[in-house]
C-alpha cells in the first residue's frame, strides 16, 4: 500500500494531470511524464494493475503523435515494468524497438 509520502506525491501528480490536460487536451504529450510518474508511484507501492493501466496510457499518447519519438527513459521503465511481471514477450519487443 502507499506511505504518506507516496499517497501526498501521488495526489499532486494527479492535480497536474487534470491541470495539463484542461490547459492542453487529452491527447497533449505534456502529461506523459505526469504519467510516469503516477505509474511509478503505483509501481513502488505495488499496485501493479494501476501502473500497467497508467504507463499504457502514455503508449497511447505516443500512437497519437506518430512524429515524435517516444523518451527512451520510458521505454526502459515500461520494458522492465513488463518483465517484472511476467510479460517477457512484450518487453523484448520494446526492448527490440530501442535497437532501431
Amino acid at each position: 500500500g502507499f506511505g504518506a509520502s507516496q499517497r501526498t506525491g501521488l495526489d499532486i501528480a494527479i492535480r497536474l494531470l487534470t491541470e495539463q490536460r484542461k490547459l492542453f487536451g487529452a491527447t497533449d504529450l505534456q502529461q506523459a511524464e505526469t504519467l510516469k510518474v503516477i505509474g511509478q508511484i503505483y509501481e513502488r507501492s505495488g499496485q501493479m494493475s494501476e501502473a500497467e493501466a497508467t504507463y499504457r496510457e502514455i503508449l497511447t499518447l505516443y500512437e497519437k503523435h506518430p512524429e515524435q519519438h517516444m523518451d527512451l527513459g520510458f521505454k526502459i521503465t515500461f520494458s522492465s515494468f513488463l518483465s517484472r511481471i511476467g510479460k517477457d514477450e512484450e518487453a523484448r519487443k520494446l526492448r527490440d524497438m530501442m535497437r532501431h
